[in-house]
């Protein structure tokens, strides 16, 4: 896939994700209570993106190649 379609495809998977209600449910369930860096919502953004990409381990995900975004 080009960047853009990774773009397009990422977008209409995050689109359904309704943040307010997942974070009602996150300060409901206090997982986020201690976390200072990579929330909830951080993580399922990356999950995602990382699936779209093909990334198979978190050196990829955190480290991309050049000219990955």
């Amino acid at each position: 896939m080009d960047n853009y379609t990774i773009k397009m495809v990422f977008k209409e998977y995050i689109h359904p994700l309704d943040s307010k209600v997942i974070q009602k449910m996150i300060d409901y369930a206090g997982t986020d209570k201690y976390i200072k860096k990579l929330d909830v919502l951080t993580f399922v953004n990356t999950f995602i993106y990382a699936q779209l990409k093909g990334l198979d381990n978190l050196k990829r995900i955190s480290h991309p190649k050049d000219g990955e975004s």
